[in-house]
């Protein structure tokens, strides 16, 4: 499964095979899998995303496939279609000979081709009886909670803030990632059957319950607040955290300068 057609001449072809997939030479050996081999991509991407195959589907219009393909191992690819740092693609072993595939703008295609207005969802495993609190509706929560549905758990959601996405939702600014997209991928956790409970803050009084109300814990409360510069004066009247700032602005519109 290439990641790129190959286009050739075969007037002139001399299989030197420079025009072949890079990626094949670190999965494979003499067209046999090579065990435990990963692209240089696959192996660079914090999500552990298969890039060859929705890289492959979508060079044949395969988007629905695609997504399906990405979100095996990440629910979000609309969000990190729009803001992911892509490490993969400086990584891309077609560098050397030409530039590096477009991962990140495939995986917003994916996703802005790839949902329907009923998109499919993937199929969960039989009912465990078991019960799973997670503290934080952000991506880490928010995943756990995909991923724990898909094996049957039943999951809830504590969420301090309004809304559920954190980071993506509350401290991106809408013409960076629209939360339109946030609001729809957390829908499909929620499609699965995880109750998100928003402006549930949970302190450790109501810490302590869950712990014992429910099978396990999961604690993703994220890192909501500004690095420090450790400068005089970041404590004055008047600074704001980045953070703060972009919260402030996201949610209620209240973020003031001078």
């Amino acid at each position: 499964t290439p990641c790129q057609s190959i286009r050739i001449d075969p007037k002139i072809c001399i299989s030197c095979y420079r025009c072949a997939d890079q990626c094949r030479t670190d999965v494979m050996v003499r067209n046999v899998p090579k065990p435990g081999g990963l692209a240089r991509c696959e192996e660079s991407c914090p999500a552990g995303e298969a890039i060859r195959w929705p890289t492959y589907y979508i060079d044949r219009g395969r988007f629905e496939d695609a997504l399906d393909s990405i979100r095996a191992e990440n629910p979000f690819p609309g969000v990190c279609g729009r803001v992911c740092f892509h490490p993969c693609e400086e990584k891309c072993a077609r560098i050397p000979l030409d530039q590096g595939i477009a991962t990140n703008a495939l995986e917003r295609a994916a996703f802005d081709f790839g949902t329907p207005k009923n998109a499919r969802q993937p199929k969960k495993r039989p009912a465990t009886g078991k019960k799973v609190a997670v503290v934080g509706a952000g991506p880490a929560g928010l995943t756990c909670a995909y991923y724990l549905a898909l094996l049957g758990h039943k999951v809830t959601v504590f969420e301090s803030q309004p809304v559920a996405g954190g980071i993506p939702r509350i401290n991106i600014p809408e013409y960076r990632l629209p939360a339109a997209v946030v609001d729809s991928e957390v829908k499909q956790v929620a499609a699965l059957g995880v109750d998100i409970k928003v402006n549930s803050p949970v302190d450790a009084k109501a810490f302590a319950k869950l712990t014992k109300d429910y099978d396990a814990c999961f604690v993703a409360t994220g890192a909501p607040l500004s690095q420090k510069l450790g400068v005089p004066g970041e404590d004055a009247a008047g600074v704001i955290g980045a953070i703060e700032f972009l919260r402030n602005s996201r949610l209620s519109n209240s973020s003031k300068v001078g």
